[in-house]
């Protein structure tokens, strides 16, 4: 009897054993796969924010280079204005380019910002004439001297404008 009593007890203590070691097991199990979803879910954030990065160096890239050609688009403009009552083939064919470019850059996404009659906003435009209009309503452009452009919403050149009162 002292044998199987010894014996149980030995059992008895092999299970608490065996007990101790699955949940040290069970712990250690829990603990990588916490330190897994965590170290999941760090890399998924660091894709998605390398993906917002690329995209916004790329918008911006694009933008800078849009800037570049501003200045000729505004030539172009010119150079039909100055073309009044000239030659219709040399006319035609300046209003055929400012035609395209202005085609080129609504495929960008690139837009006009309206200023000749709206009121002014800081945002959009740049005042640097100030006139006393009586005929017009207060803060309304009544002359653009450079045309603003935006690119998917983000203004890449104000608008020069004078306003009224």
């Amino acid at each position: 009897m002292k044998m199987s009593k010894k014996k149980a007890a030995e059992e008895e203590i092999l299970q608490q054993e065996e007990t101790v070691v699955e949940e040290a097991a069970a712990e250690e199990t829990n603990e990588a796969m916490e330190k897994y979803l965590r170290l999941a879910a760090e890399f998924d954030n660091y894709k998605k924010r390398t993906i917002k990065e690329r995209t916004q160096i790329a918008e911006n890239s694009k933008a800078d280079i849009i800037k570049e050609f501003l200045p000729v688009m505004d030539n172009i403009t010119r150079a039909v204005a100055a073309l009044e009552g000239a030659d219709d083939g040399v006319k035609q064919g300046v209003e055929l380019m400012a035609k395209q470019v202005g085609d080129i850059f609504a495929k960008l996404g690139i837009e006009k910002i309206p200023a000749l009659g709206e009121t002014f906003d800081p945002n959009l435009h740049e005042a640097v004439m100030h006139i006393e209009d009586d005929s017009c309503a207060e803060s309304v452009i009544v002359e653009e001297f450079e045309t603003g452009y935006k690119y998917n919403d983000k203004v890449i050149r104000h608008s020069i404008v004078k306003v009224a009162n």
